[in-house]
C-alpha cells in the first residue's frame, strides 16, 4: 500500500464500504475482552481479474496455514445435495429455448449474515494502511469468498427462500433452484413472452431475499428493455446487448456472443511466460499444463485438440519429468506444432440454442452417442438429432475424451472404456436437460465390443464383465448400430497418432502367422459327423472346402533362422492369446445351455461335441459323440460319457461344447438382444 498510493487508495475506501454496508465491523475493547471458543485471524488482500478489465476484489483468505492449520480445514464443504448444480447441467438448460438472458447476484456471499458467535473466527487486522498505528481487530459479519463452506451455504439459503413462492411461481422458483451457478443466473424460453415474466419474477424473488440480481444480458433487445428501469440504463448496467454485433459475454467462463447468438473461443495465457509462448525458450511441465488449462471447454467443442496436449502430458509423467523442468526437445517439438494450431480455435462458433423446435413438445428427439478408442486415447461425442414436420436437425451437445492408461490396454477393452464413457455421456445429458428424448441410440465401430454386449456369456474375466454390466444397466443391446471408423465423428478426437511418437507395427510375418492359425482354427469347426473309429473318414470342415486337404494345422510357422528371438516369442505370444479368446469368447456361443435367460434342452445321447481340455494344445481338442446323460433332480445334466476316435471319456458337462451340426445356430439370433445393426 506503501509503495502504490491509487491501490492504497482503493484498499482503504473498500475496508470502508464494508463497514458502511454491514459486512465487516471494528470490535470494541469491552467486546474483545469476552473470550470466544472459534477464533481465527484471516490474512487479506486484493486479486485482478484479467478477465473482467483487471476490477479487484478483496479477498480474505480462509485457505492460509499456520501450524498446518487453516481456517478451511476446521469447516466442512457442506452436503452433496446442497452444492451447486454442475456446470453441464447449467449451460445444457441455457441451450434448450430461443430466448437467453443472464444475469448476477451483486456481492451475493457478503448478503448472507453470520451467526454472531461465529464471527469471531473470521476476525483480521487492519490499521487503515498506517504503519505508525497499532492494528486494530475486525471481523468480518458476512459470508466470505474462499471459505470452503460459503458456496454450499448460500445456495441453501438461496434455494430455501426461493421454495417458500414454490406455489405461486413454479417457473421462476425452477430458475432459481436448477438455473444458477452460485451467483450466476442463466436460462432460456421459448418465447419472449415467457422470459419476461420468469425473469421479472427472479429479480422480485431475490430482492426479497435481500439479493440484487442485476447486469443482464439477452439475445432478446425486448426483453432487456423490459427488466431495466429504462431503455438507456442498458450500457451503464452492462447490458451487451446495446453494444456492437461483435461484442461478447462470458457465461460461465464460455464466451458468448448474444447478438449472433453463438458460443465462441478467445484465448488468453496470462500465467504463461512470454518467452514460452514466442518458442524463446522450451516450457517446463507446470507450464505446458498452464496453456492446456487455459482452453476452459466445459462442453467437450474442442475435445480433440485438447486430448493432444493431454497426450504429451502423459508422456511427461511416463519420463518421471518434473514440474519446473524444461521438456523434452522431442516432446517440445510435438507440443510446438500442437500450439500452432490453437489459433484456429478462435475461428469455432457454436450455436448457442440446439433448434428452434427443441422446446417443441411434438417434435421428435433423438439422442445420438458415438465412441472411439485408439492406443492412445478414448472418446464419446453426442448430438440431438432433431425432427419437426418436413425439417431435420442434427446439433453437437457434448464430448468427453481420455488418455489411454499407461498400462497397456488391448484396442477391444480400449473400445469397452469408450462404450462406457459413452454411457455416462449419455446419463449426463439426458439428466441436464429438460427435454427427454424419444430414443438413444449408441454408434460404436468396434463389432467386438457390439458382440461383447450381446453375448449371453458370462464366462468374460473381471475387467469387461464388469463394464458391461455398467453398459447394460441404463441401455439395451438394441440401442447399438455399428458405424464404419472412417464415418464415426468421435474418431477425430482418438485418431492423434502423429502425437504420440509411439506407433506400433508389427512385423508381418508375425502379423500372417497369427492370422492364418486363427483361420485355420475357426474353419476347423466340423459341418457333418465326428468319427469315432480311427478308420472312419475325418469330417468335413470349412477348411477342406477353402484348402482342399485334411484338416491339419495349417499354420506357415516363422522360421527362427529367419527372424529375431523377440519376434518369435512375439508371435507365440499372439497366437496363444487368440486361442485363449477363442476358448473363452467364441467357443461359448456354441452351446445351447443358454441357462441364465431361458430353460432349454439338457445335453442328450447323440450330441456331436467338442470336449474342452485345458491340457491339450491348440487346435488339438476331442471331438466325440454323447453316447451317456444322466440328467440330475432339477432336470440338468452334469456330466457325460464321450465316445471319441481314441476311446470312450466321462467328462463334466460344463467341459462339453455342442456342436449344432446340420442345424441354423450360426444364423440364429438367440445370442443378439436387439435389431441389426447398420450404417
Amino acid at each position: 500500500m506503501a509503495r502504490d498510493q491509487e491501490y492504497g487508495k482503493w484498499y482503504k475506501e473498500k475496508i470502508a464500504e464494508y463497514v458502511d454496508k454491514g459486512y465487516t465491523k471494528r470490535l470494541s475493547p469491552d467486546e474483545l475482552s469476552v473470550s470466544a471458543d472459534r477464533t481465527w485471524y484471516l490474512p487479506h488482500f486484493a486479486t485482478c481479474n484479467i478477465n473482467k478489465g483487471n476490477k479487484r476484489r478483496l479477498v480474505f483468505d480462509a485457505a492460509s496455514k499456520i501450524n498446518n492449520m487453516s481456517l478451511n480445514c476446521a469447516l466442512m464443504k457442506g452436503p452433496e445435495k446442497y452444492q451447486p448444480k454442475s456446470l453441464l447441467a447449467i449451460l445444457c438448460k441455457f441451450r434448450q429455448g430461443k430466448v437467453a438472458v443472464c444475469g448476477d447476484i451483486r456481492e451475493m456471499f457478503h448478503r448472507i449474515l453470520i451467526r454472531k458467535e461465529d464471527q469471531r473466527a473470521q476476525s483480521f487486522l487492519w490499521r487503515e494502511g498506517d504503519q505508525s498505528k497499532a492494528p486494530e481487530v475486525y471481523v468480518m459479519c458476512a459470508m466470505i469468498f474462499g471459505s470452503i463452506s460459503s458456496p454450499c451455504s448460500a445456495q441453501f439459503i438461496k434455494n430455501m427462500h426461493a421454495e417458500k413462492y414454490r406455489n405461486m411461481n413454479a417457473r421462476a422458483v425452477d430458475a432459481i433452484v436448477d438455473r444458477h451457478y452460485v451467483d450466476d443466473y442463466m436460462d432460456s424460453f421459448d418465447t419472449v413472452k415467457e422470459s419476461i415474466k420468469v425473469t421479472k419474477d427472479v429479480i422480485d424473488i431475490h430482492s426479497s431475499a435481500g439479493f440484487e440480481i442485476r447486469g443482464f444480458v439477452s439475445n432478446s433487445e425486448e426483453l432487456i428493455r423490459a427488466v431495466s428501469n429504462n431503455a438507456q440504463s442498458c450500457t451503464q448496467q452492462n447490458n451487451y446487448i446495446c453494444r456492437g454485433e461483435g461484442a461478447t459475454e462470458k457465461v460461465l467462463g464460455m464466451h458468448w456472443n448474444p447478438n449472433e447468438d453463438y458460443f465462441l473461443f478467445k484465448l488468453t495465457f496470462s500465467k504463461v511466460p512470454k518467452a514460452v509462448l514466442d518458442y524463446s525458450r522450451r516450457p517446463t511441465k507446470g507450464e505446458m499444463l498452464s496453456v492446456t488449462m487455459s482452453i476452459f471447454d466445459p462442453l467437450g467443442f474442442v475435445c480433440g485438440m485438447v486430448l493432444r496436449a493431454k497426450v504429451l502430458m502423459q508422456s511427461l509423467w511416463h519420463r518421471s519429468v518434473d514440474w519446473h523442468e524444461p521438456i523434452p526437445e522431442d516432446i517440445y517439438k510435438k507440443w510446438m506444432q500442437w500450439y500452432k494450431t490453437l489459433n484456429t480455435i478462435e475461428d469455432f462458433k457454436m450455436p448457442r440454442c440446439y433448434s428452434v423446435s427443441f422446446l417443441n413438445p411434438n417434435a421428435n428427439i433423438q439422442l445420438h452417442v458415438f465412441v472411439d478408442a485408439s492406443e492412445i486415447a478414448f472418446a464419446a461425442v453426442a448430438f440431438w438429432r432433431i425432427q419437426y414436420t418436413n425439417n431435420t436437425e442434427v446439433m453437437f451437445v457434448a464430448g468427453r475424451s481420455r488418455c489411454s492408461p499407461l498400462k497397456p490396454l488391448s484396442i477391444p477393452r480400449l473400445e469397452l472404456q469408450a462404450a462406457v464413457l459413452g454411457i455416462r455421456l449419455k446419463e449426463a445429458v439426458i439428466n441436464s436437460h429438460d427435454v427427454q428424448p424419444n430414443k438413444v441410440i449408441f454408434w460404436p465401430d468396434s463389432k467386438i465390443v457390439l458382440q461383447w454386449i450381446r453375448s449371453d456369456a458370462r464366462c468374460y474375466k473381471q475387467f469387461v464383465a464388469h463394464r458391461i454390466a455398467e453398459v447394460l444397466q441404463t441401455s439395451e443391446p438394441s440401442q447399438r448400430r455399428w458405424v464404419p471408423g472412417i464415418e464415426n465423428p468421435a474418431d477425430d478426437a482418438t485418431r492423434i497418432k502423429t502425437f504420440s511418437g509411439n506407433e506400433r507395427a508389427p512385423q508381418l510375418e508375425t502379423l500372417q502367422s497369427l492370422l492364418i492359425e486363427a483361420e485355420n482354427l475357426i474353419n476347423s469347426r466340423p459341418l457333418t459327423h465326428v468319427p469315432l473309429e480311427n478308420k472312419d473318414a475325418e469330417p468335413l470342415t470349412p477348411n477342406h472346402f477353402l484348402l482342399g486337404c485334411a484338416n491339419e494345422i495349417q499354420t506357415p510357422a516363422l522360421s527362427y533362422e529367419k527372424c529375431l528371438r523377440k519376434q518369435w516369442h512375439i508371435a507365440q505370444q499372439l497366437k496363444q492369446t487368440f486361442w485363449k479368446r477363442w476358448i473363452l469368447e467364441y467357443l461359448p456361443t456354441l452351446t445351447r445351455r443358454t441357462k441364465w435367460y431361458k430353460r432349454v434342452k439338457p445335453i442328450a445321447v447323440g450330441d456331436v461335441v467338442i470336449i474342452c481340455d485345458d491340457n491339450e494344445s491348440r487346435g488339438h481338442w476331442k471331438r466325440g459323440i454323447v453316447t451317456e446323460a444322466k440328467p440330475a433332480p432339477d432336470g440338468q445334466v452334469r456330466s457325460v460319457l464321450v465316445k471319441t476316435s481314441t476311446g470312450v471319456i466321462r467328462r463334466p458337462a460344463s467341459k462339453i461344447a455342442i456342436l449344432d451340426v446340420g442345424s441354423d445356430s450360426l444364423t440364429s439370433d438367440v445370442n443378439h438382444g436387439g435389431e441389426d445393426v447398420t450404417v
